[in-house]
């Protein structure tokens, strides 16, 4: 999924720029489904600073 905002980070995390393409193709059509993508998306981003922390 090719994002406008989020495809910087296909290099280095692919996870988190397919996420958040979906929720940014969703954001429209189906707000809900973008939210849950986007919730996730800040889930992993989270996980990936405490583990490095940690």
């Amino acid at each position: 999924m090719n994002s406008k905002n989020f495809e910087m980070l296909r290099h280095d995390y692919a996870e988190l720029a397919s996420l958040g393409g979906i929720a940014e193709l969703y954001a429209q059509p189906d707000p809900a489904s973008s939210l849950i993508k986007m919730r996730l998306f800040v889930e992993r981003v989270v996980a990936r600073i405490i583990c490095r922390r940690g």
